[in-house]
């Protein structure tokens, strides 16, 4: 619901998994590997991932006799979920799992190829657009970019962003998480935060 008018803003500020990633490319410095084939097995593997995640969800609800009741703070009694040894071993898994992919591919790769969440960040940012709701959005301005590098140099998600920025594609792209980090890098104002509907391209 939130990606609605956030789009992939909780990626790219709320999500611990994605922050870990982070820590180690500021420790690390791992090149990113990018490939259109590596693009396409991305959005196969994590959309594949969340039918997989939300088909079983379904199917424990339905044999289990529906829902019952909600717990929104289930198994953090002590406040937070990893208080004792199970936890311990379910959250250093994750974390394990997400490094082992981050690895090979660099700059949060366990987010460009296997993180079942992102889908539903992308579906519900592409919906808010097609709505026309207000929504979070990187307008861009063409003429006022030199093609420096510095915003590319800074994105997290290694994406071209010099190069979305001149084909206008920089509201549009899916990989993007809004984190703002080619705002801060970029000395010539060719991109902004906005939060409003329609426009793709700053009005000068």
């Amino acid at each position: 619901v939130a990606s609605l008018l956030l789009g992939r803003a909780g990626c790219g500020y709320f999500c611990p998994l994605g922050a870990l990633q982070e820590i180690f490319d500021l420790l690390l410095q791992r090149p990113s590997r990018r490939s259109r084939v590596l693009r396409v097995v991305g959005y196969v593997l994590r959309f594949a991932l969340v039918m997989v995640w939300i088909g079983t969800i379904v199917v424990a609800i339905s044999k289990g006799g529906g829902i019952r009741s909600v717990d929104l703070l289930f198994a953090t009694e002590n406040v937070v979920s990893w208080d004792g040894v199970h936890g311990a071993v379910i959250y250093g898994g994750i974390f394990g799992l997400v490094l082992l992919v981050w690895i090979p591919l660099g700059r949060r790769g366990f987010c460009r190829v296997l993180c079942f969440w992102a889908p539903l960040n992308m579906v519900g940012g592409w919906l808010g657009r097609r709505l026309r709701l207000p929504t979070l959005r990187l307008l861009t301005d063409k003429r006022a970019c030199t093609s420096c590098g510095s915003c590319s140099a800074g994105c997290p998600q290694a994406l071209p962003v010099a190069d979305l920025v001149v084909r206008g594609a920089l509201t549009e792209e899916p990989e993007c998480v809004l984190c703002g980090r080619c705002v801060e890098g970029c000395r010539r104002g060719a991109i902004v935060y906005r939060f409003g509907a329609g426009a793709t391209a700053c009005q000068r």
